[in-house]
């Protein structure tokens, strides 16, 4: 098994990786196709970030969380738009069970999750 930290790969006994995993070296493996190592698992402890590698991140998550969100406000404004009873049929004829005394909010979101989304 092989680990990795910046530049350095080290080839160690499985019983080792814990350690290492500690140390800040990442488990990972050799790719043929892009001649580069994939991490295989990531390291647990021992590694630090410039300011500037955290601001990236940080951005980078900040985007991330908009577009999940503007995501989630279409979602949840495709089912304003119907009436209650309107949902409340489509979850029926979808054989989703739920209480009759269902609030507003918790409709929407069943019938978003289950008639808009996935089906789960």
């Amino acid at each position: 098994m092989k680990v990795k930290m910046e530049n350095r790969v080290l080839t160690i006994n499985e019983s080792e990786q814990e350690y290492y995993l500690q140390q800040g070296y990442d488990v990972v493996e050799f790719n043929k196709d892009s001649g580069e190592y994939d991490i295989v698992k990531y390291a647990t402890g021992g590694k630090s970030y410039s300011v500037a590698e955290y601001e990236a991140m940080r951005v980078k998550y900040e985007e991330k969380i908009k577009v999940l969100e503007e995501a989630l406000d279409d979602s949840m404004s495709t089912s304003e738009e119907l009436t209650r009873d309107q949902m409340i049929t489509a979850l029926k004829a979808a054989e989703v069970n739920f209480k009759g005394n269902i609030s507003n909010v918790q409709l929407k979101e069943l019938y978003v999750e289950h008639i808009k989304g996935d089906g789960k």
